[in-house]
Order: structure tokens, then sequence, then C-alpha cells
């Protein structure tokens, strides 16, 4: 066969047939194997990308632990910062009951189910009100609370029971400071009933009469004040709470030893727990039977550490304060463990010892100042006083103020640095009834100076 004319199409040689047809099977040959290799490709495509997504997934797991763990590590190094910070800090107990990771603290301790055991929920605290025409201006710079000490023989803290300890204590809201004033329990005034009735007589016979509201609104009644709340404590509360603090040290005369020994025998019974006799005076370290029966002396005089001398019941106020002073050392300065073992006691132990009307919110409030105030005053009321016939005082010996709101103002001017102050219209009343009652007449200004000389 000829081979073809290549301007006519002819093949001019067979050789030129076969090699062009080779070269048509090589191109299919290479067009396959490219396809082959475009299949597989695209397949290689798939995996890496779903090997790249697999990646990206764990990465962002790993910088989420990563973050998690960064967050952690700052918030421990935060938390030993500060605790670092406290205790090389004065005052660190306070800064950290201060703190939002001291409120969480003293929630994890005491629970709000804890705490209801000793909330009084019965108590209508925002039925308190202060008198009319009283200026409450200067009041509402200080939170006013009443602590009351019950006469409680079965360990009562409700209505039916004496008040042998009534105590003002006024705390400063901006300088923190706190003063405590003294109601004597034999002072005679207008008794507050829980129903809102009132008679004269004395002022301990108020709880009995009307409970811890009744004494609330003889106090705010009498005095011109804006007490909205109270605490209250029994005899076994008082010795439980001294001793879990570890007693308390004071220097007695010998005729204090023989009275504590004679309360004593009492006080043992009525509380439960035993002790031995006090066989020394000088500085003696006493148990809290033994600075309970301490407290309820009256019949000998006490000496404060600035050597001023107290007598009769004003003797055994002084003592009582004196203790609670004590106990605020005390409190201060305790450990851990005392403060967990007193707070178990408080709240979760067998008897009841402490009765308030403060919310939880409110004391959480008042912790830092409880745990950094300084008591910058004591005082007693009536600072002049007479003991008249009892046949004026419903036959009980009673304590009568020489001029019942002149007395008042005295107090006012103590506890509030006020002395703008004016009584009310009642408290003037009251003091008139009480002139009445009694025939005491107001002390003149030279009798005042030596009452403060006693």
């Amino acid at each position: 066969m000829s081979k073809l004319d290549d301007n006519k199409g002819v093949f001019h040689d067979t050789s030129e047939i076969k090699e062009i047809i080779l070269d048509i099977e090589d191109s299919y040959k290479k067009n396959d194997s490219i396809e082959e290799e475009n299949v597989d490709f695209t397949l290689d495509i798939s995996d890496i990308l779903e090997d790249e997504e697999k990646e990206k997934k764990k990465k962002k797991r790993r910088n989420v632990c990563k973050i998690f763990l960064i967050a952690a590590e700052m918030f421990v190094i935060l938390v030993t910062s500060f605790m670092l910070f406290l205790l090389v800090t004065p005052n660190s107990k306070a800064m950290l009951a201060s703190s939002w990771l001291g409120r969480i603290f003293i929630k994890f301790i005491v629970s709000d189910e804890d705490y209801n055991n000793i909330l009084d929920t019965d108590y209508d605290r925002n039925n308190m009100n202060a008198n009319e025409g009283v200026d409450t201006d200067v009041l509402e710079n200080y939170t006013n609370i009443a602590l009351f000490g019950l006469d409680s023989r079965y360990g009562e803290l409700d209505q039916g029971v004496r008040s042998d300890t009534i105590i003002i204590v006024s705390i400063n809201n901006e300088t923190k400071e706190v003063k405590m004033c003294s109601v004597y329990r034999d002072n005679y005034l207008r008794v507050v009933k829980k129903d809102g009735t009132a008679f004269y007589g004395k002022v301990n016979s108020a709880y009995a009469y009307g409970g811890p509201e009744g004494a609330v609104r003889t106090l705010n009644q009498n005095f011109d004040l804006n007490i909205s709340d109270y605490v209250s404590v029994n005899f076994y509360g008082i010795a439980r709470i001294i001793d879990m603090l570890g007693g308390i040290d004071v220097n007695i005369t010998s005729t204090e030893m023989y009275w504590i020994n004679q309360y004593l025998g009492e006080t043992r019974i009525v509380t439960g727990i035993d002790s031995p006799l006090v066989y020394n005076y000088g500085q003696v370290h006493l148990n809290g039977i033994q600075a309970t029966a301490f407290c309820r002396i009256r019949y000998t005089t006490f000496t404060d550490a600035e050597g001023n001398k107290y007598n009769d019941d004003f003797g055994r106020t002084a003592r009582q304060r004196f203790v609670i002073s004590q106990l605020v050392d005390k409190a201060k300065a305790a450990g851990v463990t005392q403060i967990f073992d007193l707070v178990d006691e408080v709240f979760n132990g067998g008897e009841e010892i402490i009765k308030t009307s403060i919310p939880y919110d409110d004391l959480l409030d008042m912790i830092p100042i409880l745990m950094d105030f300084s008591i910058t005053g004591q005082a007693g009321f009536p600072t002049t006083y007479t003991c008249p016939d009892e046949r004026y005082t419903n036959n009980e010996s009673s304590v009568v103020a020489q001029g019942f709101s002149y007395n008042v103002t005295k107090m006012h001017h103590f506890l509030f640095d006020d002395y703008g102050y004016k009584p009310s219209q009642i408290v003037e009343g009251i003091s008139d009834s009480i002139r009445g009652l009694t025939h005491v007449e107001e002390v003149t200004l030279e009798e005042d100076a030596k009452a403060e000389e006693r």
C-alpha cells in the first residue's frame, strides 16, 4: 500500500499508520491514568479536610482546658495572696469577715437553717419606733441593741422571766466605737406590756410581762431611743460561752471570793454545770460558772481598772460590763477551733442559750464591726438616784432617778454625744409621773457633781 500524499490526505507508507495508532493508544492510556489520579487525589483531599477538622476540635478543646487551668491558677494565686495579705495586716479577721470570701465562709459554717435556731421569728422588729417628736437624725448614726441577761431558772428565753441584766449597746456606725449603758434592774419607770398597756414598776419586770417586745418598747419609750433589735442570754449560756472562750482573769477581793462561792450553789443547780469553789483572791482565773456567780454579786464594792468604785446593784452592773469586755477580747483572740466549737454550741447545742431578733444578713453586715470594735465608754442609768420609801414604789425597794428627764438627757450625752437633745413630751410626762408617785425631786447641779465623783 502506497504512502498517502500530504496534500491529498493519503498515506505514503504503512509505518506511519502504525506510529499514529501507537500514539493514539498512548494518549488513551495517559488519559485513563489521569482520571485515576484525579479520583485518588479527590479522596486524599477529603481525608485531609476531615483530619484538619478533627485537629481544629482538638486544639479548641486544648485551648479551653488551658484557659480553665489558667483561670484556676489565677484564682488560687488570688486567694493565696489575699490570705497572705490578711496574715500580715492588722485587724485581718475583720477584713476577712467583710470580704465576699468571708461571707461565703461564714455562710458555710452557719447555714440559714442553723441561724433559725436562735432567731426570734415572732418578734416584730418594725414596730419598735422612737417616741413622736424625737430627732432621729442623730440616732440613725448609731446601731442600738438591747442586751438582756435573764434570771432564768429553767433555760427560758421567752416571756415570763425577769431580766437581771439590761444593757444598751450603742455602736457608732462611722467610728465603730461601742458604748455600753447599764439600766439598773431596780429602776422605777413606766413598764410597757406586750399588749401596749403600761404600769409603773421595776424595769426588770418588763421582760416578764411583755417578753422581748415589751422590754424593748419600755426602753424606747422611757429613754427616747430607736432600738429595734435585742439579744437575750440565760445563765447556762453565759457560763458555756465563758468556758468555751477559756474563762476570764479578774482581780477579786476576799469578800468577792466569799460571795462567788455563795452564789455558786444556786448557779450550779440552775445551769446543771458543776464547778469547784474559789479558794484564792487577788488575781484569779474564773471558769464559766464562777464568772457567772461573780456577775451576780451586789453586796460588796466593785473597783474597776481605773479605780472607780461601784456599790450595790451598780457594782453588779459594773461587774457585768467588765465580764463582757473580757469576753470581747477573748473572742477577738480566739483560734479557729475555738470559734467552730462555740458556733456549734450556740447554734446546734442541746440547750437553748441565746435568742435574737437580728436577721442573719444584718448580722453578717455587723460582723466586721463586732470583730474590730473597741469599747470606749461604760456607764449606768440613772446617774443621780435615790431609794425612796417603799410605800411609794409598790412596796418594793427601787432605784428612782432624781429628775428622770434630766438623767435621760445625760444618757443621750454619753451614748451619742448629743448635747442638743431635748426630751420628748412622752419622756417629760414619765418624769412628771415618777416625781408625783415617788416624791423624788430633781437633783441640783451641786448634788450631781457629787454623784459624778461617786
